[in-house]
């Protein structure tokens, strides 16, 4: 409960200085400058997912089932996390100085490649394994207050641009890495260099199933944005990604609950009835909560904080609001799929949710708003309901034997 409590307070710190910078950007970029912010930001996403993976989940798992092989484990992470960061980071910046976009757009996307690299060597999953994630969030806080204080004091400058932006942002993950690192060494595990190729090639195995299943699981959510920017222009860029950034709010505090109960799934009660029914009890009044709060703070958003030409986003906010819960509760039952070793099922449910939804965007792309948003929610549904089924019949066949 200590680490919960302290999780929470921490999250709420954050999320204040988050739920600030997004105040003063939408007011101060508009929606079409904010549109492109929020396209950036969202290709960041998909960097950040491809350097690192998928070993974030698979690290947890494993330094709690093999606390013998930590150093090995802990090695091959920073290793592979680094290599992949720096090529995803290397092909992004090619793209931007050749495509063909505004000289934004293209400052925004090479930031961003920058980006990914401090995003990539995120300490999180060592500090879950130890139990240790209200501290991994408290040390989170002071890039959230530099991200603030700069991007207000560039908004009264009037030097705030969608590029500057980025470089605060760059800054943010910077000091959150470098700090990260240094704690963990210091009070939680020393760093050890042990580099085992072998044990560093099983990892990549699990994770290439995971970055699979991660890439096509953001589409739905992440890739709304992007869509959104090809399909219907910045300006209902910048509404879709205002909607995608209460969502994200949502997904982000649904998040540090996944991160509580997965080293509990993974341990040696994680399969037990009592357990999981706890779990279900716990975690679904949690998201409910959370959608209500979601929801409330949409609407004095809208209404009250913002410009009137934000308002259409309301409707796709609530939509993108019901698709995080969705998503955060598939993502309980994914790390079940993962103990069970079904990475293989993972990556295929999320694959075939990803064509789908581009298939549902592509038809909906001159509807209204909140319909195209619907697409979204409509996917997570079935891939829910698909992921669901796989696990309990995993478990059954599992208790069988």
């Amino acid at each position: 409960m200590r680490n919960l409590a302290g999780l929470g307070v921490c999250t709420a710190i954050s999320q204040a200085c988050a739920f600030g910078v997004l105040l003063i950007l939408t007011n101060g970029l508009g929606p079409e400058g904010f549109g492109t912010y929020v396209f950036g930001t969202n290709v960041l996403v998909y960097l950040v997912a491809a350097g690192g993976v998928g070993l974030a989940t698979v690290v947890v798992r494993d330094l709690n089932l093999r606390p013998d092989r930590a150093d090995s484990t802990t090695t091959a992470f920073v290793v592979i996390t680094v290599a992949g960061a720096a090529v995803a980071g290397a092909a992004t910046a090619v793209v931007a100085a050749l495509a063909p976009m505004s000289n934004v757009e293209r400052h925004l996307l090479l930031i961003v490649a920058v980006v990914a690299m401090p995003m990539c060597l995120n300490l999180n999953p060592l500090y879950d394994s130890h139990h240790r994630q209200a501290l991994s969030a408290a040390l989170s806080i002071p890039g959230d207050v530099l991200m603030l204080g700069g991007v207000a004091g560039l908004h009264y400058a009037e030097l705030l641009t969608a590029p500057a932006a980025g470089l605060l942002l760059l800054g943010k993950h910077a000091i959150t890495m470098i700090v990260q690192a240094a704690i963990y060494h210091r009070a939680v595990r020393p760093f050890r260099w042990v580099w085992d190729p072998v044990w560093a090639r099983s990892l990549l195995r699990s994770g290439r199933f995971m970055l699979t299943a991660g890439l096509v699981y953001m589409v739905p959510l992440q890739g709304g944005v992007i869509l959104a920017r090809l399909l219907r222009g910045e300006r209902d860029a910048g509404l879709y990604g205002l909607a995608f950034q209460i969502a994200s709010a949502y997904l982000f505090a649904g998040t540090l609950v996944v991160r509580i109960v997965q080293p509990h799934i993974a341990g040696p009660y994680g399969l037990h009835r009592n357990f999981v029914w706890k779990l279900i009890l716990s975690v679904g009044g949690i998201l409910v909560m959370l959608w209500l709060a979601g929801a409330g703070g949409a609407w004095l958003l809208v209404h009250s904080l913002l410009d009137r030409p934000y308002t259409p986003a309301f409707g796709p906010m609530l939509v993108l609001l019901t698709t995080a819960t969705v998503a955060t509760a598939t993502g309980v039952v994914n790390l079940y799929l993962l103990r069970l070793g079904r990475e293989r099922t993972l990556q295929a449910v999320y694959v075939g949710a990803a064509a789908v939804y581009v298939a549902l965007t592509l038809l909906f792309a001159g509807s209204p708003l909140a319909l195209f948003a619907a697409a979204s929610l409509a996917v997570f549904v079935v891939a829910a309901a698909i992921a669901v089924s796989s696990t309990r019949r995993t478990a059954r066949s599992a208790a069988d034997r």
